[in-house]
């Protein structure tokens, strides 16, 4: 639910939204991330930032790259 608000927001920004709940859960403390979070998080992070258009890049050429 908290998901698909803070998507629509950023989509309505121009911003790239990455939901971490898709690979994170919270760890014992019930406020920061499990150890095992970690790393699925950074490899959706990645894989976010590597999907974005570079400097003088259309978005197109941008799928494009990410197709090859």
């Amino acid at each position: 639910m908290l998901g698909a608000g803070l998507r629509q927001l950023a989509e309505r920004q121009g911003a790239v939204f990455v939901d971490a709940a898709k690979v994170a859960v919270v760890g014992s403390d019930g406020v920061h991330l499990s150890l095992d979070s970690h790393r699925p998080l950074a490899e959706l992070l990645a894989m976010a930032i590597r999907a974005l258009p570079r400097p003088g890049q259309s978005e197109e050429e941008a799928l494009a790259a990410k197709v090859q």
